[in-house]
């Protein structure tokens, strides 16, 4: 789930340039995934590289996943939304990612990311 999160925001945010808030309806929902389908098959380039570390610990392992994306980044301080309050079609996946991680660190202009997964055996 954590992977494929941080994938999902480095394609549709990083790479294709796709905002959320166009998934505010079921109307807008659609509309987003007909534009990434279209992007998908007009994008030229872009780059999403994912970087996976792991250690065992006493008490199960520690996952550390990178991800950079060649987009143009995010001002991921906007994007905070307690899951609780997420009542809209969007807008969970920072808050989902701070809740399954021990940490997630943004790095430079947002389009890096460190995600940690502690897990226990």
């Amino acid at each position: 789930m954590i992977v494929n999160e941080l994938f999902s925001n480095a394609l549709d945010h990083g790479l294709l340039q796709l905002d959320s808030a166009d998934k505010d309806s079921p109307e807008g929902f659609l509309r987003f995934y007909e534009l990434k389908q279209q992007r998908l098959q007009t994008q030229a380039h872009g780059k999403i590289r994912l970087l996976f570390a792991h250690q065992p610990t006493a008490a199960g392992g520690r996952l550390t996943i990178k991800v950079a994306d060649s987009g143009s980044g995010f001002d991921w301080r906007r994007c905070r939304t307690e899951l609780q309050h997420n009542f809209g079609y969007s807008g969970r996946g920072i808050a989902l990612l701070e809740k399954l991680c021990s940490s997630v660190t943004y790095h430079g202009c947002g389009n890096r990311v460190t995600a940690v997964f502690d897990w226990q055996a």
